[in-house]
């Protein structure tokens, strides 16, 4: 828990290709001016809830390619992978803290539902990635409020 401490400044920070199957909120608690964090190919299962709240900087997230199942609240200011995952549903709450999202890729997940009210906080969304997953239907005002998505 305190491998990053005393990395005050670190900015990018590149854990892909490791064996972590689980990550909690401490690990990252002293990266204050961190922006971009990849944990791409890792095995990753669970991510602790509120995991980014300490990193007000994050811009980028990339956790593609692991064994996530489920999306926890992160708050991102603009792009977030976790495409190559097992994400299979998506709850109203899922992005809920993504208010300054501008891309989000979930492609090639197993998705099949889409709760109706899933993307309602995310109006600053341009790229959507939905892409190899199983949606079985989506609702007809899923993406209403998403006025910059092209």
């Amino acid at each position: 828990s305190e491998a990053f401490l005393g990395l005050d400044n670190l900015a990018f920070l590149d854990l892909n290709y490791n064996k972590l199957f689980e990550i909690k909120r401490v690990i990252f608690k002293d990266l204050k001016n961190l922006e971009h964090l990849y944990i791409q190919n890792t095995n990753v299962k669970f991510i602790e809830v509120n995991l980014i709240t300490e990193i007000k900087k994050i811009k980028y997230f990339y956790l593609s390619n692991n064994k996530l199942q489920l999306i926890n609240n992160f708050n991102i200011k603009d792009i977030v992978n976790l495409d190559l995952n097992q994400i299979s549903q998506l709850s109203y709450n899922s992005f809920l803290n993504f208010k300054l999202l501008k891309r989000l890729d979930l492609s090639n997940n197993c998705i099949f539902n889409l709760h109706p009210k899933t993307f309602s906080s995310n109006n600053m969304l341009e790229t959507l990635l939905l892409s190899y997953n199983v949606i079985r239907s989506v609702n007809k005002d899923i993406f209403s409020n998403m006025i910059k998505l092209s």
